[in-house]
C-alpha cells in the first residue's frame, strides 16, 4: 500500500508546483483582505514594553503581575530574555523588524530551491490567516521561524527559539551539532545580566495568565513553512558516495568486497590468468 501511495506521489508530482500557486494565489487574496483591516498591534506591544523597562519602569503590565487575567489584551508573555532583540530595534526604523526575518527566511527558502509536494504544504502553511497574522501584527513569532530556520543550517541559531517556550521543540534542531550546545551556553550567559527579579515577574505572569503550555499551538503552522522547504529542498543535502578503487588498485584494499567481474578469469590450462595476459591475447 505504502509502495503503491508512493508511486502516485511520484507520478504526479508535477501537480504539485501549479497546486501551490493556486493556494498562493488564494492565500495573497485574503492578505489583500487582511492588510488594511490589521494594524502592527503586537510590534507597538513588546515595542512599548522594551521602552517602558529601558526607562526604569516594569517589563510586564501591572495587572499581569497583579493577579489572575485573562489573554487577549495586550499582554506581554515572551521571556525577558527577548530583550537583547527588543532593545536596539527602538533605536532602528521599525521596518527593520519585519525585513530582516522576512530576508532570512526567503534567502534560505531561495537557496534550499524546494521542490515537489512539499510545497504545496508551504503554500497551505503561507495561506493560513494564523501565518499571516504573525507578520502582520508584527509578532515575534516571525524572528522564532528565521532563528529555526538558520538552525537547520547552522545547528548554533536554533537555539534562540527558546525565546518562545511554548515552541520549545523546534529549538532542538541542530542540538546534534557542537554549535548548538555552545549557542545554549551563550543564551543562559544572556539570561544571567538581566537579573532574577524580572525573571520572577516572567514567572509569576505566565501563572496568572492560565494560558497553558499550548496557547500558542497555532503558530505551528509558521514554523511549517522553513520545515517542508528544508525536508523538500534541492539543496544543501549532504550524499555520502562510496570511496572507488583505480584500475591499478586492489578493490579488497580499497574497502570494497570482491565480485566475480572483478575477479581476473581462469587460464584455459588451468590457474589464474593475469590481465596482461587476458589482454595480449
Amino acid at each position: 500500500m505504502l509502495i503503491r501511495l508512493r508511486s502516485v506521489v511520484a507520478q504526479y508530482r508535477w501537480a504539485s508546483a501549479p497546486a501551490a500557486i493556486a493556494i498562493l494565489l488564494v492565500g495573497a487574496v485574503r492578505l489583500l483582505v487582511w492588510i488594511p483591516l490589521q494594524s502592527p498591534v503586537d510590534w507597538e506591544i513588546y515595542r512599548d514594553a522594551a521602552l517602558r523597562w529601558q526607562a526604569g519602569g516594569t517589563y510586564f503590565l501591572p495587572y499581569q503581575l497583579a493577579g489572575p487575567y485573562t489573554l487577549g489584551h495586550g499582554e506581554v508573555l515572551y521571556p525577558p530574555a527577548i530583550l537583547w532583540l527588543l532593545v536596539p530595534f527602538t533605536h532602528l526604523p521599525p521596518v527593520l523588524w519585519w525585513l530582516v526575518p522576512s530576508g532570512i527566511l526567503v534567502a534560505l527558502i531561495l537557496w534550499w530551491r524546494p521542490r515537489g509536494w512539499p510545497l504545496v504544504g508551504m503554500a497551505i502553511c503561507l495561506a493560513l490567516h494564523t501565518t499571516q497574522s504573525v507578520y502582520l501584527t508584527g509578532r515575534p513569532t516571525m524572528w522564532i521561524c528565521a532563528f529555526f530556520a538558520l538552525g537547520l543550517v547552522r545547528g548554533g541559531w536554533g537555539v534562540f527559539v527558546l525565546l518562545k517556550p511554548s515552541v520549545f521543540p523546534v529549538a532542538l534542531a541542530g542540538v546534534r551539532r557542537r554549535s548548538w550546545w555552545v549557542a545554549l551556553l551563550l543564551f543562559a550567559a544572556l539570561c544571567v545580566p538581566l537579573g532574577t527579579g524580572i525573571w520572577a515577574d516572567w514567572i509569576r505572569a505566565m501563572r496568572n495568565s492560565g494560558g497553558g503550555p499550548l496557547y500558542s499551538i497555532m503558530d505551528t503552522f509558521v514554523f511549517g513553512v522553513p520545515a517542508l522547504a528544508w525536508i523538500g529542498r534541492t539543496r544543501g543535502r549532504q550524499i555520502s558516495v562510496p570511496p572507488s578503487h583505480g584500475p591499478g588498485q586492489d578493490p579488497c584494499r580499497s574497502g570494497h568486497p570482491q565480485t566475480p567481474r572483478d575477479r581476473p578469469p581462469p587460464h584455459p590450462g588451468g590457474g589464474i590468468r593475469s590481465p596482461a595476459a587476458s589482454t595480449n591475447g
